[in-house]
């Protein structure tokens, strides 16, 4: 038998799966178990586990093709309405999270191994532009030669003017 959107493709009823969701104007709510510290739902079919988000998808549209991913349009990791779904590549979700301002890098001396502040990664351009070694500059402070270059290149440590 072909798989027809609307068909469930396991020998589950829906009714156990919509009998978790919470339906509003909005987002469409899985209620049942969390899959922490994401939130996606799980959702068990014969046994196996399954993301309640991409079951959705699955009872709506059919299969997912191998190599996709189900993003939320949304960004409620719980959210288990279609409209709120649309299929994606990796890089796809990555530019999506980035896009959407979700993604946050730690960066300079907020990172939890810098070793190094901003005004130290100035004090190192200052003293390379007047003249001293790198390899100098490095000992210094107390990292690699190649810190301070790529320091001085402007490699890493971009955001310090």
């Amino acid at each position: 038998m072909a798989f027809k959107p609307g068909n469930v493709p396991w020998n589950v009823g829906t009714a156990d799966f919509w009998g978790k969701v919470k339906k509003s104007d909005g987002c469409w709510i899985w209620k049942g178990a969390p899959k922490q510290p994401e939130g996606y739902g799980l959702f068990t079919i014969n046994g196996r586990q399954q993301y309640a988000h991409r079951y959705a998808w699955e009872l709506e549209h059919g299969p997912i093709p191998q190599g996709l991913l189900v993003l939320h349009r949304c960004d409620t990791p719980a959210c288990v309405r279609a409209s709120h779904l649309f299929l994606g590549t990796h890089q796809d979700n990555v530019d999506d999270c980035i896009q959407k301002g979700r993604r946050k890098y730690a960066r300079g001396e907020e990172h939890h191994a810098s070793k190094l502040t901003a005004d130290v990664v100035r004090a190192i351009r200052n003293l390379v532009a007047c003249g001293q070694s790198q390899r100098s500059v490095s000992t210094r402070y107390g990292v690699h030669v190649t810190t301070v270059s790529e320091i001085v290149h402007r490699k890493i440590w971009k955001h310090v003017s």
